[in-house]
């Protein structure tokens, strides 16, 4: 085969930029913690967390505010701590709406973190639900400083799961102390 005249070239800057694109998507969706998803946050400064879940077709939306003091609390701190989140590529496109046809076995949860003065990566002071996790039956974004991010985590199933019993088992228990 015989090249012409800047066909090798050409040939050459579009696999450099395939291998730019490659290298670019493994760095976006690599692995992370909250704290590094999230500059600027330590879980453990986080003050409280409050949280809404809702489960199955006919379930009502329940809400419960985890304390410090809570030991549901220190779980649901050490799943968000222990977790790996990856970016997914999706970020790089407007979100838009979301809609899910509901199964018995559904179920989604909401939870806001709220944190004291905390050094926001643009150098101000932030306080108060900083960071905001929403599991949509299945799809997760994080909210952080006006940005949200679809995110994936590592066992994922078992990770939601996770937390949405942690969540009911803290709204039996808060249940069963006011009675």
């Amino acid at each position: 085969m015989r090249w012409e005249n800047g066909q090798k070239d050409r040939l050459f800057a579009g696999g450099a930029y395939g291998a730019g694109g490659d290298r670019f998507s493994l760095v976006y969706t690599r692995p992370m913690t909250l704290e590094q998803l999230c500059q600027g946050i330590r879980l453990e400064e986080c003050q409280g967390i409050q949280a809404g879940f809702r489960r199955g077709q006919t379930g009502e939306e329940t809400t419960i505010t985890l304390q410090k003091e809570d030991e549901a609390f220190a779980q649901m701190t050490g799943l968000l701590h222990t977790a790996t989140f990856r970016r997914s590529l999706l970020n790089l496109f407007p979100l838009g709406d979301k809609s899910h046809a509901l199964q018995p076995e559904d179920f989604k949860w909401l939870l806001l973190l709220e944190f004291g003065d905390t050094r926001l990566p643009d150098g101000t002071q932030g306080s108060g639900m900083l960071v905001h996790l929403n599991d949509f039956y299945g799809t997760l974004e994080i909210s952080y400083v006006g940005e949200t991010r679809r995110c994936t985590v590592s066992n994922q199933k078992e990770w939601r799961g996770a937390v949405m019993d942690c969540l009911e088992k803290a709204a039996a228990y808060e249940r069963g102390a006011l009675l």
